[in-house]
């Protein structure tokens, strides 16, 4: 289990609010939840990685028109075909327009 303290942005007024988001994986799920103050714990979990987590955390933050500030996240990150397989897909690349990853 890891916990990692992030802020999400609230789109509107671009307000930062401070969160915990805490990963964690048996043999068969992972599982992200993330805990702010005044809100009800999101969960989100997936067989496949942490990748698959993170996505279906983004699409529930979405609708709350919050965006978390995490490097999976931003539009310059790329998860190699082999995330999966070593880093659970908790890593990714930081790209830059014509430079090798």
């Amino acid at each position: 289990m890891s916990m990692h303290d992030l802020e999400l942005v609230n789109l509107a007024d671009e307000s930062l609010l401070p969160c915990q988001v805490t990963a964690q994986n048996d043999d068969e799920t992972y599982e992200l939840r993330l805990n702010r103050a005044g809100a009800s714990s999101i969960k989100v979990r997936s067989s496949i990685d942490f990748e698959d987590t993170l996505r279906q955390l983004r699409a529930e933050l979405q609708q709350q028109n919050l965006l978390l500030l995490c490097n999976g996240f931003r539009r310059d990150a790329f998860v190699s075909s082999m995330s999966p397989q070593m880093s659970e897909g908790l890593s990714c690349y930081l790209v830059v327009t014509g430079e090798p990853v």
